[in-house]
């Protein structure tokens, strides 16, 4: 979630043959919510959000290496062919975690959003190319980077715009 920023329904969503090893990429197509009581499986939140992301050669080789083909989804609870509960998987998994980098790396605890969040801003603080922020995050277009993420400071302003220069 970190690394692409995809939410927690995305990345719940996600099932082995969305991935494609050959290309190094991963197609988000559905995502898992609950609703009145009930884990669902449906489209994602938007159109938009229906895309394909790039991902590394250590992230395909860390699936690899933790994941059995014969399950449907890439990450899944007691039944491999059903999707991890997202109230379960906010509550429990991904709270250990947090509390675990937290204890260990003293890095501020963060919810599932605020992550995705801090994906983004580092993409923005890296200088890269918004557009294809926006499409690895699955945004119809630029403004929500730049409502949220757009307020560089001034002097990465001053750098970028070459004003000294």
């Amino acid at each position: 979630m970190l690394s692409y920023g995809t939410t927690i329904s995305e990345t719940l969503g996600i099932q082995y043959d969305d991935i494609d090893f050959e290309d190094k990429t991963i197609h988000i197509s559905r995502g898992v919510t609950r609703t009145t009581g009930a884990v669902v499986v449906d489209k994602p939140k938007n159109k938009h959000r229906v895309r394909t992301i790039a991902v590394s050669e250590a992230t395909l080789k860390h699936i690899e290496s933790v994941h059995d083909k014969k399950y449907t989804y890439l990450i899944h609870e007691d039944d491999p062919e059903q999707p991890y509960d997202p109230q379960h998987f906010r509550n429990h998994v991904f709270k250990k975690f947090m509390d675990d980098m937290h204890k260990t790396l003293n890095i501020k605890k963060l919810n599932p959003h605020e992550l995705r969040h801090t994906r983004a801003t580092l993409w923005v603080e890296q200088d890269i190319n918004l557009f294809a922020i926006a499409e690895e995050m699955g945004w119809s277009d630029l403004q929500m980077l730049k409502e949220v993420y757009g307020h560089p400071k001034l002097e990465k302003l001053r750098s970028m715009l070459k004003i000294d220069e």
